[in-house]
């Protein structure tokens, strides 16, 4: 498991925007496990691409 885990942790590195978060416990059910840290991690998401969208935005 531990060579996954050193594989999936390099993929952050292909992009300087990334995260990468091991959740203790959870498994590929973890939508239904744990919601919350899903809904946390799409936030996240959504609030970089509006601050990234915001910074590239043309001007009117």
């Amino acid at each position: 498991m531990e060579h996954v885990d050193d594989t999936q942790e390099r993929h952050t590195e292909l992009s300087e925007n990334s995260d990468w978060r091991v959740v203790s416990g959870a498994g590929h059910l973890i939508h239904h496990e744990d919601p919350e840290v899903v809904v946390d991690a799409i936030r996240g998401v959504v609030e970089s691409a509006r601050i990234a969208y915001a910074n590239n935005a043309p001007s009117a």
